[in-house]
């Protein structure tokens, strides 16, 4: 499997463990990071919209970045969000 495949699936699961976990302390709303691969294919599109929304329904707000399917920005954009407190 490439690097490129298995980040995508680490941040997949990472970003619906934090949407689900997020639900479970809705009192602390904040912001939630999101880091896509890439806004070329419908998929990522439609899957970034419908967490922005969902967490936005929920009383949160998404900071929603896409990486062009290169893994350093993706790791730099998730270091930056960490960073901020995202």
């Amino acid at each position: 499997m490439s690097t490129i495949k298995r980040v995508v699936i680490a941040v997949t699961f990472s970003i619906g463990f934090a949407a689900v976990s997020a639900s479970s302390y809705a009192e602390d709303k904040g912001v939630i990071g999101i880091s896509l691969p890439d806004k070329t294919e419908s998929r990522w599109l439609t899957d970034g919209k419908s967490m922005v929304d969902a967490l936005k329904a929920k009383g949160y707000t998404a900071d929603l970045q896409y990486a062009n399917y290169d893994v350093p920005t993706q790791v730099n954009q998730v270091e930056n969000m960490r960073a901020k407190g995202v």
